[in-house]
Parts: C-alpha cells; structure tokens; sequence
C-alpha cells in the first residue's frame, strides 16, 4: 500500500516520486495493490493474481486501487491483474457510500488520476459475473465536494502554496491501449461527469469541466460476456479504436 506518499523534496521537479515495479501479490482478500492520496509515481511490471484455489471463495475485489480519487500525476503501465471474484454486483463499487472496489475489477480507480497515464495494462478471468471489469473507473464525490492535488513533485497537498483545490469531476480522463480478457465488461465509467455544484461559489467552471477531455482509445477485449465498454451518467466522451472478439455488446 502506497497512503499518502509525498515522497523527497525534489528541487527539479523532475522523475518519479515513488516506483513500484515487478511486484507480484496472489491470494489477497481486498485489493492486491493499493494507491492513497499519492502523486507522481510509476507503477509499471505488476501481477495481481486474486484467487489461484476455484474451491476458496475469497473477496478480492480488485487488482489496483486508486482509494481515495484525489490520486493525480501516476504513471500506470504493463501491468497484469486476473482471476478475481469479488462481489459481482457494481452497486458496491461506489465508495465510501458502500464499500468500493469489491466487485472485481482489474483496476479500480475511485476518481481520474489527473495528469497521469494509463496503458498498456492486461486484465483477465475476473469470475463470478458479467459485472466483472477490466478497468473501472467511478467519481463517487459530488461537485461541490473540493480536493487538493500537489502543484508540484514533493510538495505536500495540505500546506499553502503547495497545492491547489479542485473537483475531481472537472477533470479529464484518458486509458488507451489496454487488453481486457473473459470479464462481464471491458471498460466500466461510472458517473464520469460532472454535476451542478451545490454552492455556485465554488472556485471551478461547470462549463470547462463540460468540455474537459475523456477518451478511451486502442481498447482490445476479447471473449468478454457483456459489454466492451458501459458508462453509466457519462458525457463527453470519445471512444476510438474499441477492437472487440466474442459475443458481447460493444458499448452500452
């Protein structure tokens, strides 16, 4: 688990603040790898494999976690999750009004990772249902809810002049060339975009977060039993190069 990791100061502003590479986690009971409240890192070269015995029903409710969606500036890339089980139902997926990324995705982010990159990952054989996804991504905070990112490597998002406040659903989402194996779906966007804030004094624009990018682009899925991609309250979003084999629906 990575929670709350600032990392050195870094005069440069320069590289990565953290680097996990080559870990391999099996048989875990939530998540395999976990990310809280941390900034520019490099996840690369990863296995999470949930449940490797079909007879022990364990949680494992996904791979990698982004925990608090407040994450921004990872670089997650070339990493493998699979054979998870989890609950199958995505109503547990949102966090903290349930209990969050437990119904088996591969990689479960709780918010966009902003200014960060997602490729080049593998996710396969998560059992149970065809609510099992490869990635899921899901912004369970409401408009008026402010966070704080870092302004730079090394600074820390709660002391002045080190960071900035924002909403998370202003911000842009981007996964591109990632494989998805035997899931319910591929891609899972779940309330990626944004709401009216409840205090118009909020220091955002409804109207740039409106035309904020979200793509998903080069998405491979193969053998999937449900759909290659499902957003649930979505908005502008660009789907290209979805490449899909089997029998499941492309996009819902």
């Amino acid at each position: 688990m990575f929670p709350g990791l600032t990392g050195p100061v870094n005069p440069g502003n320069t590289g990565y603040q953290f680097v996990a590479e080559g870990i391999s986690v099996t048989n875990f009971k939530k998540w395999g790898i976990t990310v809280h409240q941390t900034h520019y890192g490099l996840l690369t070269k990863n296995v999470m494999v949930g449940n490797t015995d079909p007879a022990n029903i364990g949680l494992q409710g996904a791979g990698l976690a982004f925990e608090d969606g407040t994450e921004s500036f990872n670089t997650v890339t070339e990493n493998f999750s699979g054979l998870l089980k989890g609950t199958g139902d995505p109503q547990y997926e949102d966090w903290p009004q349930k209990r969050g990324g437990v119904a088996a995705s591969g990689f479960w982010f709780n918010g966009p990772n902003d200014g960060g990159e997602f490729s080049r990952n593998v996710a396969a054989d998560n059992m149970l249902s065809t609510n099992t996804s490869g990635v899921t991504m899901i912004f369970t905070r409401t408009a008026s809810q402010i966070d704080s990112r870092p302004l730079f490597r090394g600074a820390h998002p709660m002391r002045p002049g080190e960071y900035e406040t924002m909403s998370v659903r202003s911000l842009p989402v981007h996964i591109h060339d990632t494989e998805v194996y035997a899931v319910g779906q591929a891609v899972h966007l779940w309330d990626v975009t944004p709401q009216p804030p409840k205090n118009p004094a909020l220091p955002w624009d409804i109207a740039l977060a409106d035309s904020v990018s979200r793509k998903l682009e080069r998405i491979d899925v193969w053998n999937n039993s449900a759909f290659g991609i499902e957003v649930v309250f979505g908005a502008n979003l660009l789907i290209d190069q979805l490449r899909m084999i089997g029998n499941g629906t492309p996009i819902q």
